[in-house]
């Protein structure tokens, strides 16, 4: 699904939880303090709260974490 948030200056695309899961491994880039403080939080349990949490602690796909 195409989104256009507000406050971003171009379109998003949003993807369901079972399409990112269905695919053969997931690469996620952090970039900034801030980004790297939600990877750690997200990290230590599953919480619909945040959204990439539910990645992070799944054991069907693999999951690379870059960070810049």
């Amino acid at each position: 699904t195409w989104l256009r948030p507000i406050a971003a200056p171009h379109a998003r695309l949003t993807l369901t939880l079972p399409a990112l899961l269905a695919t053969r491994e997931l690469a996620l880039s952090i970039a900034g303090a801030g980004k790297l403080a939600t990877y750690q939080q997200a990290r230590l349990a599953a919480d619909e709260s945040l959204p990439v949490s539910l990645v992070l602690n799944q054991y069907q796909t693999p999951v690379s974490v870059w960070l810049a």
